[in-house]
């Protein structure tokens, strides 16, 4: 049975910050709207009364008292007829931006982990990057794969499993830290990408990297698009989904994630070319993330 979907345009009367519910009075009814926390925190602002509001919105399934709401189309105040937030122009600027012609780098890294019911200091290495990159036209141009050794000289029983390798498997394909970085530097300075990775840990793994290995840092060929963070705002959650969640939704399969740095590069390539359609279309498809 499909959920019943309203387009509301109304006032709001009060705010009850506690539960983040608002009441909102139309022409011909009031409404009571619950919002969640992660929509809360960016339209707070501008939930005070005398704010006009267009928004969709659902029926809850629990109560029938309250409706819930999926996303703001528009804020206006009519203090001095300010429009606030306007949703179809933050639509329309990320579907410019995704659709702009540029390199892409899909990066993703894994990393070394701590034995198991160990107590000792422990840092987390860079033991595997993998990426893809596609030319301003979208075109698949490169694409890398290694493992890294890490600097204590072997990989934990843990890493070990997490990753489904043996350590005389990984050493046997396992380069210098150095020629990894040479490689990145090239393809930086050849390509000049953006470069799109799922959440911020690889973003602070590079950092990283560049500290423990003494490398000079590439800040200033790096442009990333955290994908993850985009996402997440634009589907107003309040966490970010699972990437490979996404690619199930998506694309109706399932697919089991095997921790390879490269493999997930690539679902990564295809969640953010699925992403862009989307935007593009300006669907937002909210039923399939909020089942």
């Amino acid at each position: 049975m499909e959920v019943m979907r309203l387009i509301v345009k109304g006032i709001i009367k009060e705010v009850d910050c506690s539960t983040r519910i608002i009441k909102l009075e139309t022409k011909y009814r009031i409404y009571y709207i619950r919002i969640r926390k992660g929509l809360y925190k960016k339209i707070k602002l501008f939930l005070g009364e005398r704010a006009l509001v267009i928004a969709d919105i659902t029926p809850e399934i629990v109560s029938h008292h309250y409706y819930f709401l999926n996303y703001v189309i528009r804020i206006v105040s009519l203090d001095n007829q300010y429009l606030c937030y306007d949703n179809q122009y933050i639509d329309k600027t990320l579907g410019e931006f995704l659709n702009k012609p540029r390199n892409l780098m899909f990066l993703d890294l894994e990393f070394s982990m701590q034995e198991y019911n160990s107590h000792e200091p422990f840092i987390h290495e860079i033991i595997q990057i993998g990426y893809l990159i596609f030319d301003d036209t979208g075109k698949e141009v490169l694409r890398y794969n290694q493992y890294v050794r890490p600097n204590s000289g072997k990989l934990s029983s843990r890493t070990c499993k997490f990753l489904n390798i043996n350590n005389r498997y990984f050493f046997n394909r396992a380069v210098n830290h150095n020629v990894v970085y040479r490689d990145l530097l090239r393809v930086l300075r050849k390509y000049d990408p953006h470069i799109v990775v799922y959440g911020k840990n690889d973003i602070k793994a590079l950092k990283s990297f560049y500290e423990i290995n003494k490398l000079p840092p590439l800040d200033r060929l790096t442009h990333f698009i955290n994908l993850a963070s985009l996402i997440t705002n634009y589907y107003h959650l309040d966490s970010e989904p699972g990437l490979f969640n996404l690619y199930a939704l998506y694309y109706g399969d399932d697919m089991t994630q095997d921790h390879d740095a490269y493999f997930d590069a690539y679902v990564t390539s295809m969640v953010y070319d699925a992403f862009r359609k989307d935007v593009s279309s300006r669907k937002r498809s909210l039923n399939f993330l909020e089942d």
